[in-house]
């Protein structure tokens, strides 16, 4: 037999300011996220370019990492320690050095 259960969970829908200060953003970041596990959200939606917003094509492409950067890693740690999903709206995603294409996801 199963049991539907009457429990609902929270999640949390984050909107920031990022700017070019990427340990800034990852502070506000690390923040908010932990108010929201403190608040009992299982889920937390982060927006668009969460990491960083770049003031110039090039800041950005300097800015940008890899996913075993910084940044995701960070993502990654957070989710693991406060045992919620995170959901990164985008980041700015280094291509492989290799690959063919070669823009910014």
């Amino acid at each position: 037999s199963r049991s539907i259960s009457n429990r609902r969970e929270m999640f949390a829908v984050i909107q920031l300011t990022s700017t070019n200060n990427k340990q800034e953003n990852l502070s506000t970041i690390r923040s908010l996220v932990g108010k929201a596990a403190e608040d009992g959200a299982k889920m937390v939606f982060l927006p668009e370019a969460a990491d960083f917003i770049g003031t110039s094509r090039d800041e950005t492409h300097e800015l940008a990492e890899t996913l075993d950067g910084e940044f995701f890693s960070a993502m990654q740690e957070l989710s693991s320690n406060l045992k919620l999903w995170i959901s990164i709206g985008s980041m700015h995603r280094k291509p492989v050095p290799l690959a063919e294409d070669q823009r910014l996801h």
